[in-house]
């Protein structure tokens, strides 16, 4: 019976540190992609969608698109 409380215990624990993890990853997502952008969304600086996007490829170069070769 005492095996079975273990490894129920275990799951529980792993349970834990699995979503303490999600949760640091979450918080650096957000960091690293969302908050930079949402300085593009604002109207007055960057008032069409060609300046909005230039703004997110200047915050996040590794979301441009890759530029066809001739």
């Amino acid at each position: 019976m005492s095996a079975a409380t273990n490894r129920g215990r275990g799951f529980g624990i792993a349970g834990i540190v699995m979503s303490v993890l999600g949760l640091i990853l979450g918080i650096i997502a957000y960091t690293s992609f969302i908050s930079p952008v949402t300085e593009c969304a604002d109207k007055n600086r960057y008032p069409d969608q060609a300046s909005q996007e230039r703004c997110i490829q200047d915050k996040l170069p590794m979301l441009r698109s890759a530029e066809p070769t001739p």
